[in-house]
C-alpha cells in the first residue's frame, strides 16, 4: 500500500469516527420519532469497519428490530432503517468527503 493511500484511508476513518456520535444521535431522535421502544432505542449504534458505516444492534433484538421495520402481527411497520439510511447516505458522502479532504491537507501541510 502507498504511502498516500494509508493517508486517505487514516483520513477516512478519523472522518467517519468523528462523525459517528452525530449519526447516532439524529438515529436516536428519528426512531423515538417512529414510536420505537426506548430499550430499542439505546441498543442502536453505528459502527464504522472495512470503510463502512453501519447501522448495528445486538442479536438479542434483531426480531424486535425487524418486527419494528416491516410490521408483525398485524401492527403496521414503523419503517426505520431504510428511511434513516436513504435520507443519511448523501450527508454522510459530503462530511467524509470535506472531513477527508481537511485532514489530508494538513497531513501534507498545505495552506
Amino acid at each position: 500500500m502507498y504511502q498516500d493511500d494509508k493517508d486517505v484511508e487514516t483520513a477516512s476513518s478519523d472522518a467517519a469516527f468523528n462523525l459517528i456520535p452525530q449519526l447516532e444521535s439524529a438515529l436516536a431522535v428519528a426512531a423515538d420519532a417512529a414510536g420505537w421502544p426506548d430499550n430499542v432505542i439505546a441498543q442502536l449504534s453505528i459502527s464504522y469497519d472495512d470503510g463502512k458505516l453501519t447501522l448495528t444492534y445486538p442479536d438479542s433484538i434483531a426480531k424486535q428490530v425487524d418486527d419494528l421495520e416491516y410490521g408483525a402481527n398485524g401492527e403496521p411497520p414503523r419503517a426505520l432503517i431504510r428511511s434513516f439510511t436513504y435520507r443519511s447516505e448523501t450527508a454522510i458522502s459530503k462530511v467524509l468527503a470535506n472531513n477527508t479532504l481537511d485532514l489530508l491537507l494538513e497531513m501534507k501541510e498545505v495552506f
